[in-house]
């Protein structure tokens, strides 16, 4: 009579193992790609120097951080500022 009590504990360990390598066990998810940030963006023109430090530009740049904005990039032209770029995630 031991036997069968031993097959179906055997039988049940092996039931159990099968639940615990499911895909949705501690390993899921490992090669699921991760999300995509995604941003939106706000491109400012700049006029003669309108964003130096002797300017209001620091408030205005400052002003856009609280909003979540942050610095991406400047272009210039010929060593000229011509747009400051911001980004944050989109919203």
């Amino acid at each position: 009579m031991r036997k069968p009590t031993a097959l179906v504990a055997v039988a049940l360990l092996f039931v159990l193992a099968l639940f615990a390598l499911r895909a949705d066990g501690p390993h899921a998810g490992q090669n699921a790609p991760a999300p995509v940030q995604k941003w939106e963006y706000q491109i400012y023109g700049v006029v003669g120097n309108e964003f130096s430090i002797a300017s209001d530009g620091q408030k205005r740049l400052n002003a856009k951080g609280m909003e979540g904005w942050e610095f991406c990039q400047v272009v210039s032209v010929d060593g000229q500022l011509k747009s400051v770029i911001l980004k944050r995630p989109l919203r």
